[in-house]
């Protein structure tokens, strides 16, 4: 039902929480203030479809917002990739799709080898910029990465990349 039957039934919002009507249908009824009294989660408000500005103004927390609103909405906003990194965000792709570079995705913290995950085409500039390739820390690096794969420690650096690039196609 929608709220406005239900409150002029006489139904007010904490009936309502108690009895799981649904918080989409409170939305053009409440406020997002009015439901965070009455008790109502985050989550539970993110999915109602509230305007993302309103919520992150009253401090919805970016874990409650990455599976309702876009990310370039969410990086629009002013979330960066470190914001991500720090409540574990795992999804690479989505990010770099919402305009979040590499280097940025990176210099938040996340691991180089992730992006092998992600399905993404490589070429050895690539791997430079994320510092498995020709610097000084690349070895060890390389060696990391081998480890999560599951490689042999001994595979040269040419050969982790072919393999790589092969798996992708």
């Amino acid at each position: 039902y929608p709220a406005s039957k239900l409150i002029k039934a006489g139904y007010t919002l904490a009936d309502m929480k108690k009895n799981n009507i649904c918080i989409g249908n409170l939305k053009d009824s409440y406020s997002v203030d009015n439901l965070i009294v009455n008790e109502y989660k985050w989550s539970e408000i993110a999915c109602a479809g509230y305007p993302l500005k309103e919520l992150v103004e009253r401090g919805c927390p970016l874990d409650c917002l990455t599976g309702t609103y876009k990310m370039s909405d969410l990086k629009e906003m002013g979330y960066t990739a470190k914001d991500f990194a720090d409540i574990h965000y795992h999804k690479l792709k989505k990010l770099k799709d919402a305009g979040y570079s590499e280097s940025e995705i990176l210099k938040a913290g996340f691991p180089a080898f992730v992006f092998i995950d992600e399905g993404y085409k490589y070429s050895l500039i690539d791997f430079y910029e994320m510092g498995l390739y020709g610097r000084k820390d690349s070895e060890k690096k390389r060696l990391e990465l081998k480890k999560s794969l599951g490689l042999p420690k001994y595979l040269s650096a040419n050969k982790l990349f072919e393999l790589l690039c092969n798996i992708q196609d």
